[in-house]
């Protein structure tokens, strides 16, 4: 999806086939909408006549507004509304109509932290009318949205309001903090060369700790399917052979390769339930580190044809979309 974002938006995208001779695009490109989530806002090298925003943290607002006007196109390469290219506009959908927490909608969920996004709303609904000035106002900005004093001049509710939701976040900064020195990984030089503390479990620290502190709602799975003489192979058509190490087997590098390049990432809530640490976790895969956690599906033919296994009350199918939970 990224190469045909890239092949639509990015600074050679042009009608037809041809690329122009020079840097700047000599027609109009087709007109479309891209939508996608923030993964677009960073890395990729889009172009786009205006973007359009939910509310995120005033960084990563100026960040989608980089692709904005990106390119200079010439007066041949925009449309007319978009012909002002040191002028591009980002339209930012703010649900705040107060500062209270409540206003964010619920299918938002914790993806930012609500008093970033209450700050980011006051700050440009005050200073949004004149404009951003890149990069030249972009410290200041963002100085000012993390700034202390920043909940002065507001009315008393919603200072108290903020004040509560700021608590919030930096306490859970210092934990996630606290818990990132924890388990990150250090480099060999700190560990003496004993390159086996690297993947040592770490006693208290469980996936249930990290799933609540840093929101690592994942897992990884492996779809083995049951064939007609009861082994499970990694290929629907039982070609490959069977996957290994379920029969105890130790397992070769190369074996760990092919568990390790059949996996899928899930989430995590659809492992948790129904978890079985017997059956989903073969003991041989438990001796390596790239695969303890994976958990082992055992997927069977269904009478539409499908793939699917039962799970904590619910059926994980394959499908032509990848892996589906209903």
């Amino acid at each position: 999806m990224a190469a045909r974002a890239e092949a639509r938006f990015s600074r050679s995208a042009v009608r037809g086939h041809d690329r122009p001779r020079s840097d700047q695009p000599s027609s109009v490109r087709p007109a479309s909408v891209l939508v996608a989530t923030q993964v677009v806002e960073q890395s990729l090298d889009l172009d786009f006549d205006l973007i359009v925003s939910d509310l995120a943290p005033l960084a990563q607002l100026l960040q989608r507004a980089g692709r904005g006007r990106r390119h200079l196109r010439g007066p041949g390469g925009r449309p007319a509304w978009a012909q002002a290219e040191d002028r591009p506009k980002l339209v930012v959908l703010d649900p705040f109509r107060r500062p209270q927490k409540a206003d964010r909608p619920a299918t938002w969920g914790s993806v930012y932290d609500a008093s970033l996004l209450i700050r980011t709303s006051l700050l440009l609904s005050e200073r949004a009318a004149e404009g951003i000035v890149v990069p030249d106002g972009v410290q200041e900005l963002v100085d000012a949205v993390y700034a202390p004093d920043f909940v002065e001049g507001l009315d008393a509710a919603a200072q108290r309001e903020l004040e509560s939701l700021d608590v919030e976040r930096l306490a859970s900064e210092m934990a996630e903090t606290d818990l990132a020195r924890m388990v990150g990984i250090k480099g060999p030089g700190s560990i003496g060369g004993q390159l086996h503390l690297i993947s040592q479990r770490i006693e208290g620290v469980t996936e249930e700790l990290l799933t609540t502190r840093l929101g690592a709602d994942a897992g990884r799975v492996l779809c083995a399917y049951v064939q007609e003489d009861g082994s499970l192979t990694l290929a629907r058509d039982g070609s490959g052979g069977a996957v290994p190490g379920v029969d105890g087997a130790s397992l070769s590098r190369e074996d760990v390769a092919a568990v390790a390049a059949h996996t899928a990432p899930v989430p995590g809530a659809w492992v948790r339930e129904g978890a079985d640490a017997e059956k989903d976790h073969p003991a041989s895969w438990q001796q390596v580190s790239t695969l303890r956690d994976v958990v082992l599906l055992p997927m069977r033919r269904a009478g539409d044809g499908r793939w699917a296994c039962s799970r904590g009350g619910h059926t994980i199918g394959v499908s032509v979309t990848g892996l589906e939970r209903f």
